[in-house]
């Protein structure tokens, strides 16, 4: 495999898991319910929205209101490989239904690096498919969940599945790229998966995605 191609899958690798993680930390989430463990989904609900914003740089402009794409961070530096992800990824942060929610995002990670003592809980809810959860920051109320959530991890999926059949073409286009160390692994990862329990309600639907 040439060296080019070698280093850019090397450099799309930690994204897959990034997103698997998502996945993986928001059925907890949602399964943890049963548990009635308020803490444990603070913990989840952290590392999720840490992880989208690796995985989806943005930046909030607190003055305009207004939500725009990092496009010096993160998978958004391999656009020369990946010639559409910046597009899909301004669909994603301009759809007005995910305005307050990626605000709120972007708040708590943000607050909860620089200035955790004023991050308190202010409650939990949940039930077998949805789990919402609510943090003060000073007096101003965040909130976060399950559903609101997942549309934004949704169509994360469907971008990366796309990168992975991508990926997949270059590697088969020789016996030799499969020597890649990392080619059963993101082979295996599954962003189509229907067993994560995604309550995504109608008005978060975008056409032409």
């Amino acid at each position: 495999m040439k060296s080019e191609e070698i280093k850019f899958l090397n450099n799309l690798y930690p994204y897959f898991k990034m997103l698997d993680n998502i996945n993986n930390d928001l059925t907890k989430v949602i399964r943890s319910n049963k548990d009635n463990d308020p803490y444990q989904n603070e913990e989840l609900f952290y590392n999720i929205t840490s992880e989208l914003l690796r995985l989806l740089p943005y930046k909030y402009i607190e003055k305009e209101d207004k939500i725009v794409l990092d496009t010096k961070s993160g998978i958004l530096l391999l656009t020369n490989q990946i010639n559409y992800i910046e597009e899909k990824y301004t669909k994603i942060l301009i759809f007005d239904r995910f305005h307050d929610i990626l605000k709120d995002i972007h708040k708590i990670r943000n607050k909860y690096i620089h200035e955790p003592h004023n991050i308190s809980y202010a409650f939990s809810v949940g039930g077998t498919s949805i789990c919402s959860m609510g943090l003060y920051y000073k007096n101003q109320l965040l909130s976060i969940s399950s559903v609101s959530l997942a549309p934004i991890v949704y169509y994360l999926n469907r971008i990366f599945e796309m990168i992975k059949t991508d990926v997949i073409k270059l590697i088969n286009q020789s016996e030799k790229y499969k020597e890649y160390p990392y080619y059963e692994t993101i082979k295996n990862f599954d962003f189509g998966r229907s067993h994560w329990h995604y309550t995504i309600l109608p008005e978060y639907l975008m056409l032409n995605f």
